[in-house]
């Protein structure tokens, strides 16, 4: 004996879809990853020696609630109602300019403004064995509200420095610079 339940949309209490199909077995639903972004910086970005300065990723991958601002303020921001848990990473190429050594990298995600918990900075010293290039990432999970705003911050120290963009030529090959952030649930 077989079972058959015949449905096109499933609602919660509130009356909201939680999962619906096109009646041809496709299923979608406007909650499931988003909202989100990937974005990426085209080109080398100078960075002082020893503060922190804001990655400007300019160009956008995709963006599915034009919520990413790549062209003012570098930021994500959550938009109303994707308020949730979000999946956000990033990652820098850090560069010495001229042949200088790198002496410490970092990179850390900024939320509204602030750093979040340490332990979601990469960090790294060379203290001892210099270093031309490093590649720094930050994945971490976040519990966001509407309006919140993500932002990559980098900071190098020793130096005049930059940040490679995509696809430009590093001392060691094409390097990356890129953020993303999607949404995973409530």
């Amino acid at each position: 004996m077989t079972s058959i339940i015949k449905v096109n949309e499933i609602q919660d209490g509130g009356g909201n879809t939680i999962l619906k199909t096109d009646g041809s077995g496709n299923i979608s639903n406007n909650k499931l990853l988003t909202p989100a972004f990937s974005a990426y910086l085209s080109a080398f970005q100078g960075i002082a020696n020893n503060s922190y300065v804001k990655v400007q990723f300019n160009t956008e991958v995709f963006d599915t609630h034009s919520a990413y601002d790549n062209s003012t303020n570098y930021r994500f921001t959550v938009p109303t109602g994707g308020a949730g848990k979000y999946n956000v990473n990033a990652q820098c190429v850090l560069r010495s300019n001229s042949g200088n050594n790198l002496q410490y990298g970092y990179l850390a995600i900024y939320v509204n403004g602030s750093a979040v918990d340490t332990h979601h900075k990469s960090h790294e010293y060379y203290y001892s064995n210099n270093a031309r290039r490093s590649n720094q990432v930050v994945n971490t999970i976040l519990d966001l509200s509407d309006s919140d705003y993500l932002e990559v911050y980098a900071k190098i120290g020793d130096g005049n420095h930059n940040i490679a963009g995509s696809g430009v030529a590093a001392n060691d090959g094409d390097a990356s610079s890129f953020f993303h952030a999607y949404r995973i649930g409530d």
